[in-house]
């Protein structure tokens, strides 16, 4: 009487085969994830320093109007640090250095009023 233990060659590679797929599927959604989180921080430093930018203005919408800038302004980013809008230690999560004090923030009015703030360069 024969006692077969053991697995075939064919059961090994086939086992082999399903891990190296589930290892494959594993890998490449653990990369998007990886970069669905990289494009949020972006996303989230972008509207950090666009908010700040539209608050400023909106604090400051006396002296907006009074020059030459209104309905098309800009803003940098220093003037937003000077004025304690932002941190000065804000990191740019594109390039994990501090942000650029010279950035600018463009704030333009439409014909109904409303205020956007977009920022450039990140």
């Amino acid at each position: 009487m024969k006692n077969n233990k053991g697995f075939t060659l064919i059961e090994l590679i086939a086992s082999i085969g399903l891990m190296i797929l589930i290892a494959t599927i594993v890998t490449v959604n653990l990369n998007h994830m990886k970069e669905k989180r990289e494009q949020s921080k972006i996303t989230e430093f972008k509207t950090k320093v666009q908010d700040a930018a539209c608050v400023f203005i909106d604090l400051t919408v006396n002296k907006v109007k009074k020059s030459n800038c209104y309905p098309n302004c800009t803003v940098s980013v220093d003037d937003l640090i000077k004025d304690g809008m932002i941190s000065d230690d804000l990191i740019n999560p594109k390039t994990n250095q501090p942000i650029n004090p010279s950035l600018q923030i463009s704030v333009s009015w439409d014909s109904n009023g409303k205020k956007t703030c977009t920022l450039s360069g990140v």
